[in-house]
């Protein structure tokens, strides 16, 4: 997780692998290393992620005893995103959790779009899986615009194989927002209705309890729009 002590990861990241892990959904050899360039050890990031980390279907008998399981397999490592003297110092720490073993690696990039192709050219060149399949999701905003979108997925691509490359947008999986589609197009009602011709502007109220706790430099560039849209 390239980003680690960022707020993405705390809040999302890690609690979806956690609930991946709590599910049986993950190798039974993983491990999980995070990557940021905030000095931190390894206990330090267990105890960061920890206070976001819950049961979130139901309280099971054994939901602390997994949560300890998890966090035993999180590791972290301190770097610069464009030094690949310190992705290859991660190289090393990752063949020694994986100890000869076929190993395939995934690439999370919970950082801002602007230095996506800087750590992608430093984990290819120096931290890419040697017997296994290498993978890179990053997060949206995948650029401004249309025009940088598209530089952006050429600069990868000088790195990465476009099967090597997921786009996510974490709101697209919210319920309310998945369901949007289907309330439309489900409903004889609405479908015919919902269209520039009826529908005079659409509002969007997007009330949080937290300020931007730190992310001010990023929303000053890329703006709550792109953040969340």
């Amino acid at each position: 997780v390239v980003g680690a002590s960022g707020d993405l990861a705390k809040k999302k990241i890690f609690p979806a692998l956690f609930a991946l892990f709590y599910e049986d959904f993950l190798p039974e050899d993983f491990n999980v290393f995070g990557y940021a360039r905030t000095k931190l050890t390894d206990e330090e990031l267990r105890d960061m992620i920890s206070k976001t980390l819950t049961c979130r279907i139901d309280q099971r008998e054994n939901c602390e005893d997994k949560m300890d399981q998890f966090l035993k397999r999180c590791f972290y490592h301190s770097g610069q995103y464009n030094s690949e003297e310190h992705f290859a110092e991660l190289d090393i720490k990752l063949k020694e959790k994986e100890a000869g073993r076929k190993s395939n690696r995934l690439f999370y990039l919970s950082i801002p779009p602007n230095i996506f192709v800087d750590v992608v050219k430093c984990a290819i060149l120096k931290a890419s899986s040697a017997n296994g399949w290498t993978r890179v999701i990053v997060e949206k905003p995948f650029g401004r615009d249309s025009e940088s979108s598209g530089e952006l997925t050429k600069s990868l691509k000088q790195y990465l194989r476009e099967d090597q490359i997921f786009r996510i947008d974490h709101y697209l999986g919210k319920e309310l927002v998945e369901n949007l589609s289907v309330l439309r197009f489900s409903n004889l009602v609405f479908e015919p209705l919902w269209s520039r011709n009826y529908i005079r502007n659409v509002q969007f109220i997007f009330s949080e309890d937290f300020g931007t706790e730190g992310r001010g430099g990023y929303f000053d560039h890329y703006g709550i729009i792109r953040d969340i849209m």
